[in-house]
């Protein structure tokens, strides 16, 4: 499954029991807690190069769903964009 936010194509994800968090990772990679974003989720940076974006942690994805219509993150340019892949990876099997 694939799932999208911006340019950042994450092919990894792991969905949590309670879906209130879903971790995200560009090939299954781990990162560095780096940045929080105005909606409350987080980047993930390569632990060699903060520049290099390699995951992603969605907080509240359903409630976000229900209340916003779409789960929203700032990119890490400022740009804030709808996650696109979400709603089918949260009916997905935890």
């Amino acid at each position: 499954m694939i799932v999208r936010a911006g340019p950042y194509v994450f092919s990894e994800l792991h969905v949590n029991p309670d879906r209130t968090l879903v971790d995200l990772s560009i090939d299954g990679r781990g990162g560095v807690g780096d940045d929080e974003t105005p909606e409350g989720h987080w980047w993930f940076v390569a632990a060699n190069d903060a520049d290099e974006i390699v995951a992603l942690q969605l907080v509240d994805p359903v409630e976000n769903l229900r209340r916003d219509g779409a789960v929203n993150v700032t990119l890490p340019s400022g740009e804030k964009v709808a996650v696109e892949g979400i709603e089918e990876a949260l009916r997905q099997p935890a």
